[in-house]
């Protein structure tokens, strides 16, 4: 049988050859910059397979060393044992028994070898040439919406305006416990209006939304504390700021989570589903509706 040891150092040695740290550091890098638009489509795929090419030649050598080992110890044994005629049937037993160990060896390197490949194939992700763009640009939605949990904020279009204002407080602090894991170290005198409202929008800002939602949001965040510390009533102009922050906001999460490279190159096709789902979605709430219109019409250069 295959020692147990031989195969545990197989392993470890094809995990080293396969999970390369530097690589895997890289790779991280460069989706995070495909994600961003920094690098393109190409540019990506040849990072992949300039890693994929060096795992076949790494395991080529390995395996090229093994097989080489493998034939000179076995060739030491069957010369060092058959040279000497006065060898027992028993020591000419062992040596063919730790022959027939390095074949088994060497069939389940091969084996292992297999479904490395064969795994690393079916991870491997590929694009559905049979797709039409259409049905490419709704799946890749249907992606953004699925990340988002779009749904919940539809929902808060038909929220009154205090629940709204609660709502919209929470994903803002959501989003934040989302990027940075927590709601940061919080101060012994948090509860005092001001210190809170600083607190909010601090994290607003590192949360790098584009300048004018920022701004917004932050009107939104004084707003907000002054109705809760205060007991101040909400006016309709307190109201458009927070619903014209919210509609900024929601755009923004979309777009910016779209693929960079198929958003660039499809963008009134993009605009044209964007438009066509919050129109169905939203077709008995015009207030929104007109706004989020309004938001995907400027961004998406005005297209018609």
């Amino acid at each position: 049988m295959v020692k147990a040891q031989e195969t545990g150092t197989f392993d470890g040695v094809i995990e080293k050859i396969v999970f390369d740290e530097g690589e895997l550091d890289e790779l991280k890098i460069a989706i995070r910059n495909f994600g961003k638009g920094a690098i393109t489509t190409k540019q990506l795929k040849q990072m992949l397979l300039r890693f994929r090419g060096r795992i076949v030649k790494d395991i080529s050598n390995f395996l090229s060393l093994c097989v080489d080992r493998a034939r000179e110890s076995g060739q030491a044994l069957v010369d060092r044992n058959f040279t000497n005629s006065n060898q027992s049937d028993l020591a000419n037993d062992q040596l063919w028994q730790d022959i027939a160990e390095r074949n088994e060896l060497l069939e389940v390197i091969a084996k292992r070898i297999s479904a490395l490949a064969s795994n690393a194939k079916k991870e491997t992700p590929t694009v559905d040439e049979s797709l039409s763009l259409e049905d490419i640009i709704k799946s890749e939605v249907e992606r953004v919406f699925l990340a988002i949990k779009v749904n919940e904020w539809l929902d808060m279009c038909g929220y009154d305006d205090y629940k709204f204002y609660i709502k919209l407080y929470n994903k803002l602090q959501a989003l934040y416990r989302q990027k940075f894991g927590d709601d940061g170290e919080k101060p012994k005198n948090a509860k005092n209006a001001k210190v809170e409202q600083e607190i909010m929008a601090e994290r607003i800002a590192k949360l790098n939304f584009p300048e004018e939602a920022t701004t917004e949001l932050i009107q939104f965040i004084v707003i907000r504390n002054n109705a809760t510390h205060d007991d101040r009533d909400l006016t309709s102009s307190d109201m458009e700021i927070a619903h014209n922050a919210f509609v900024r906001l929601l755009i923004y999460l979309i777009v910016s989570s779209l693929n960079a490279q198929l958003l660039a190159e499809n963008r009134k096709d993009f605009y044209n589903y964007l438009n066509q789902y919050f129109s169905s979605k939203l077709e008995n709430n015009s207030k929104f509706l007109e706004k989020i219109k309004k938001n995907l019409n400027s961004l998406f250069n005005n297209f018609r």
